[in-house]
């Protein structure tokens, strides 16, 4: 009877720990953003390799912290495309769309980047800084008169890539109104099927 007393005294001590220590334990917001890997499964061992998980690590919880770690931490599959010369082998590979976006900023701001990550491999994504002395030929050949501009070089078969037509987007840089703007270029898997 008394081991049975004893048992209890012991699981209600035990409890009154957890809830001593949970009582007193801040609670401590964790956010993770998964960043997919180069190829998704390992050419040696034929295993599928997961999604690198990036966290927020910050002792204190702001909106500020927050919003700058997200914008640190989308995956950016973008091409930093400087001249004319490295705009043709961009466009080089065949079979697939080429969306050049302008701009004059030096980092690529988070909404395209969110894009490139959004349609990685249906469709190549270069930026084009128009500060560096060097883009102003491709500039004047793409034919782009102000700025940010986004266009798209559509992949024609049996037509050399500078030959496609050039599409300009003429809509409201938004988020949503570009997705759906380089999204009508692209095949989903979805209605191949």
């Amino acid at each position: 009877m008394k081991q049975a007393v004893d048992e209890e005294s012991k699981e209600e001590n035990y409890f009154k720990k957890i809830t001593e220590t949970c009582a007193h334990t801040p609670f401590i917001a964790s956010y993770a953003i998964l960043r997919p890997p180069e190829t998704r499964v390992n050419p040696y061992t034929n295993a599928i390799i997961p999604n690198e998980r990036i966290w927020f690590e910050n002792d204190r919880f702001d909106l500020k912290a927050l919003m700058k770690w997200i914008k640190e931490s989308i995956p950016n599959y973008a091409h930093v495309v400087r001249n004319l010369d490295e705009a043709t082998e961009f466009v080089a590979e065949k079979g697939i769309h080429k969306v050049f976006l302008f701009t004059k900023k030096d980092i690529v701001p988070p909404m395209y980047a969110a894009i490139t990550a959004k349609y990685r491999n249906r469709i190549r994504i270069a930026i084009v800084n128009v500060n560096t002395k060097d883009s102003t030929e491709l500039k004047d050949f793409m034919q782009v008169e102000f700025l940010p501009q986004l266009c798209i070089l559509e992949a024609v078969i049996n037509v050399e890539p500078w030959d496609a037509p050039v599409r300009y987007y003429e809509g409201t840089m938004k988020y949503q109104a570009i997705k759906n703007w380089i999204g009508r270029y692209i095949v989903s898997e979805k209605k191949t099927k």
